[in-house]
């Protein structure tokens, strides 16, 4: 049976098992003297991409990726038709076992890398040189077709000794491979896809970023000042403008647990009320949940806690309630007596500090991301401003940071996709109806006082 690993961090046995594929696979005089030094480089380097493929436990291939720059820098001498791509991984080096040639090691090992460059870094495109020789390059013209952005040849490639040609392809990964009658690998179709991590897969890898004393040194240079709450331990980060116990709050417990992160609530109290946004009208005017109609749709009814247009533009923490509560503070209080609390921390000053405006800051935000938290967000739902905003802010800063750190930041999608725009998760459980109902008693009594 035939497995793919993903090897990270250096080991001399796999080392070892590594140049002896090598040894077998490429001609004698093709071998370079500090082959063993590079690679044992590539197995510790966080930005390599190190795939071994076993047959019954015994490693029988072996495919190094690196980041497509890198290789341009060194080949550019000797292929004048490659371009520079921050945005793609170069397959390096593809050594399998002769007698194992005709199996699929090669395209599963392939799969592997896309996998990983999109999870880890979120780049969907890859390119290589290929013997043509072997015919190797026909595998992945086979399964990727219309995919392939470019291909050509190499007469007397440098790195076979000059004694053979090369095949240059480069493939941009938009959706499954094409071919009929087989079961396809699952890629996915958006870019904005590709910034979410698989809860399973961040929840370890926040950890092995956190004890990377190196990573961490680069974001916090970067940062400046790493806020107090993630100094400690990174944190699994709920952003909301007020953190309030909606059903999406309560989704959120529910996805953190057990994931040995602990949760935090990320304010933006400072920021400014405005009607067009969705979110900060429902602190407003609450939809409560009355029945639910299947698993999609849900009976509600809206209580108004406060006057909207008075209140656009003014900074969230000095808008009040119609009981003159602050709507903070009613929120907190809500979130305090009738839910499962956690820690809350209002981010307003390093805000201050990093932009003010989301066009400014987000860069800075989404790299507490790169080794200090994961977020948990939607950034894409059917509704016309939020496309809006994950198109001319959320992205752009992604790129930049993943750019920058050559890793990209931790973000888990929080709620089903196909469901992120439902109002449903802006509403309260029915029983919080009461503590509405008590602040428009106020109301009422302090209008008849007038």
């Amino acid at each position: 049976m035939q497995t793919i690993e993903i090897v990270t961090g250096h080991d001399e046995k796999i080392l070892q098992e590594i140049l002896y594929i090598k040894s077998r696979a490429f001609p004698k005089k093709w071998e370079y003297d500090d082959a063993e030094n590079y690679y044992r480089e590539m197995l510790g380097k966080r930005e390599s991409i190190n795939i071994i493929a076993k047959e019954d436990k015994k490693i029988v291939g072996y495919l190094l990726a690196i980041p497509h720059n890198e290789a341009f820098k060194e080949l550019k001498e000797h292929d004048p038709e490659m371009e520079e791509d921050p945005q793609c991984y170069y397959v390096e080096t593809v050594a399998i076992l002769p007698e194992f040639r005709l199996g699929t090691s090669f395209l599963k090992m392939l799969y592997a890398v896309i996998a990983e460059a999109k999870s880890r870094f979120g780049i969907k495109r890859f390119s290589m040189h290929a013997r043509t020789s072997i015919g190797l390059i026909k595998a992945p013209q086979r399964y990727f077709g219309s995919r392939i952005t470019k291909i050509r040849k190499v007469q007397r490639w440098r790195y076979y000794n000059y004694e053979e040609s090369a095949d240059y392809l480069e493939v941009s990964i938009n959706g499954g491979p094409h071919r009929t009658n087989q079961r396809k690998p699952s890629f996915e179709t958006d870019e904005e896809c590709c910034i979410y991590t698989p809860l399973e897969d961040a929840k370890e890898e926040i950890w092995r970023r956190w004890n990377d004393g190196a990573l961490r040194s680069c974001v916090n240079d970067f940062l400046g000042e790493i806020p107090e709450v993630l100094k400690e331990k990174p944190r699994a980060v709920l952003f909301r403008h007020i953190i309030t116990p909606n059903t999406e709050y309560r989704h959120f417990l529910s996805v953190v647990n057990g994931a040995n992160i602990e949760p935090l609530g990320w304010e933006f109290l400072k920021d400014r009320f405005c009607t067009r946004n969705a979110d900060k009208v429902g602190l407003i005017k609450m939809a409560f949940l009355e029945r639910k109609n299947g698993d999609k749709y849900a009976a509600r009814q809206y209580r108004r806690i406060g006057a909207l247009t008075t209140s656009d533009n003014k900074k969230l923490n000095d808008i009040n309630t119609f009981g003159d509560e602050p709507l903070v503070d009613f929120h907190h209080r809500l979130l305090k007596e009738h839910a499962p609390s956690i820690e809350i921390f209002d981010a307003s000053p390093w805000y201050m500090v990093h932009g003010k405006k989301a066009k400014e800051y987000y860069k800075y935000f989404l790299s507490l991301f790169i080794c200090h938290g994961v977020l948990f967000e939607n950034f894409i739902t059917n509704e016309k401003e939020e496309k809006r905003f994950s198109k001319t802010i959320v992205m752009p800063a992604y790129r930049e940071v993943v750019n920058r750190f050559g890793v990209k930041p931790l973000i888990v999608q929080l709620l089903p996709p196909d469901k992120a725009a439902d109002n449903y998760w802006r509403c309260y459980p029915e029983d919080l109806m009461a503590e509405v109902e008590k602040c428009l008693a106020k109301k009422s009594t302090q209008t008849q006082c007038r």
